[in-house]
């Protein structure tokens, strides 16, 4: 082969290897377009489970429509929607839903554009404010006599209906029961009908004929809502005869309840504790005080389990006389509590009632239900919050199990659906009637009030006292320190307290609100009831008359009672 030749057949060869190790060129990736989304709801202001129509506009970031692809408008969280509609654009980038607002969560329509292949995916988020429904409740007052001499286990069921949540469990009522007798507050507890757990509270009644009645306030719900009352008043009332003699005694179950040899049988955490004499023991004169040593919480408890085994099912009601052993502790919250465990020591059920010290006496008392047979059930006094100084009085230490009859046949339960909430006048009294079937030490009148009758200001008001006469308010009793309710204040229970306790002789009573030069702030809630209600007018500048005087009559009941000292 001529040498020509072989040159360039070698070329040749040596173009095709280096064409081969070089590799093609990479096709040109083309990103979708960056996008936007606007939205705009009609109405922007919808009740619970109205319906909001709401338009989108899908545009790049120039301006121009995107004409192709799906738009959701979701109800609810992104991780986790309850309701939802899938929209195309249309031609001119737009795409339209309506969505039905159920759901607290966050109270938004989330707007989300899908994305294709051309586009990237955008949202935007629409609020909406949300008026809430309220919802009635139904409350059954259970009362059951028969626990030993001179006392009862109260019992208020309140059922509600349930606020639809996108969350894992709806929305159900969990709200305050007051028990009240003439007008005085025996004790509160907690209605929860996600556990379906009743309210109970053990109450000290005297021998003789009784007429309880339970009241539910305009309640939140169990997870928080932040939205106002979803749930409207109830109440139901029950008649009860308690004798020395037909009551079923029960053991007391605490071995030392009042401390008068010494204090075998305690012991307690983060504090110390002593035997002390003192002129107001109410049972005996010894009573034992608790100081904190430690910790942001200290306690006062039985050295053992009071109860050894329960009994499956029954009722067991705890109750202390405690008080502020120091100037400081005032103010303080001290909780008794109840705990029942296992035979291995593994807590089954903890329940707790909290109770504000002062420096005199109060009752705290606690009712639970043994959750099985044979468990043990301890008994501890703890006070939170706790800091150098604090320290406690306490005496008459008390656990009972309740008798297992039914509740008493025929109890009478009233019905609400709805509230009645009347702002306060300026320079006017209004009052509502109360009996009390034995002496009572008055200390406070307890109102249901809030702040939204105005936009700005604020209101005074005072609690007053005035003695019947015929069935009409006659001659002043006593009146409260005042207090001050700001426009937009929440609902809630105001304490207005007297100075100095209040002895009330057995008998009526009408008890009411003095308001202020500022009216219309605060409103007071209140049930139907025919004539129930006194008003008339009062200035302000030289507290309440000492009679009534003229009144007019209404139709209302304020949710207004007495608190024992």
């Amino acid at each position: 082969m001529p040498r020509r030749v072989v040159r360039t057949v070698l070329l040749l060869a040596l173009l095709a290897l280096v064409t081969a190790g070089v590799a093609a060129p990479p096709a040109v990736a083309v990103e979708p377009v960056p996008t936007r989304v606007t939205a705009v709801a009609t109405p922007t202001t919808v009740q619970e489970g109205g319906e909001v129509r709401v338009t989108a506009t899908v545009t790049t970031e120039a301006g121009e429509a995107v004409t192709s692809g799906r738009v959701w408008f979701l109800v609810g969280d992104d991780a986790l929607s309850c309701h939802g509609e899938l929209r195309p654009v249309d031609g001119s980038g737009r795409a339209t839903a309506s969505v039905s607002m159920v759901t607290f969560e966050d109270r938004k329509v989330h707007v989300r554009f899908e994305g294709t292949e051309t586009y990237q995916p955008s949202g935007a988020d629409v609020p909406i404010r949300m008026l809430p429904v309220l919802l009635p409740t139904q409350l059954t007052l259970d009362v059951q006599p028969d626990l030993w001499f001179g006392t009862a286990v109260l019992v208020g069921d309140a059922d509600g209906g349930r606020h639809w949540s996108c969350g894992y469990y709806d929305d159900v009522h969990n709200g305050g029961v007051r028990f009240y007798e003439g007008g005085v507050l025996l004790g509160e507890g907690v209605s929860d009908d996600w556990l379906d757990d009743p309210a109970l509270v053990g109450a000290i009644l005297a021998p003789g004929r009784h007429q309880v009645r339970a009241e539910v306030p305009p309640s939140d719900s169990y997870m928080g809502r932040d939205m106002g009352p979803g749930w409207g008043p109830s109440s139901a009332t029950s008649t009860i005869t308690v004798t020395a003699e037909g009551a079923t005694a029960s053991r007391e179950l605490v071995l030392n309840p009042s401390f008068e040899r010494d204090l075998v049988g305690w012991r307690t955490t983060g504090a110390s504790m002593a035997q002390v004499r003192h002129a107001g023991a109410r049972d005996g004169e010894q009573v034992a005080r608790v100081a904190r040593t430690a910790g942001a919480a200290y306690g006062f408890a039985g050295s053992a389990p009071t109860v050894v085994a329960t009994n499956g099912g029954a009722t067991y009601v705890a109750s202390a006389r405690v008080a502020a052993a120091a100037a400081s502790s005032a103010g303080a919250r001290l909780g008794l509590m109840l705990t029942e465990r296992a035979p291995g020591g593994a807590v089954l059920r903890e329940t707790r009632r909290d109770v504000a010290l002062t420096t005199g006496w109060r009752r705290v008392a606690v009712a639970a239900v043994a959750s099985r047979g044979g468990s043990s059930l301890s008994l501890r006094l703890e006070q939170s919050g706790a800091v150098a100084g604090h320290a406690f009085l306490v005496d008459a230490v008390s656990l009972r199990e309740a008798s297992r009859k039914p509740g008493i046949p025929g109890t009478l339960t009233t019905y609400s659906a709805g509230t009645d909430w009347t702002p306060l006048t300026a320079e006017a009294k209004r009052a509502s009637r109360r009996t009390t079937g034995e002496p009572l030490e008055l200390a406070a009148l307890s109102a249901y009030l809030d702040g939204r009758g105005a936009r700005a200001g604020r209101q005074v008001l005072r609690g007053v006292v005035y003695r019947d006469a015929g069935g009409e308010p006659g001659t002043l009793v006593g009146t409260t320190n005042p207090v001050a309710v700001g426009a937009g204040a929440p609902a809630g229970w105001r304490a207005l307290r007297f100075d100095v306790p209040v002895e009330l002789p057995a008998g009526a009573y009408w008890f009411g609100l003095l308001s202020g030069g500022t009216g219309g702030v605060a409103r007071y809630l209140a049930q139907d009831s025919p004539g129930a209600l006194r008003t008339g007018g009062d200035r302000w500048s030289d507290g309440p008359t000492r009679l009534f005087g003229p009144s007019r009559t209404d139709a209302k009941d304020m949710l207004l009672h007495g608190v024992g000292g």
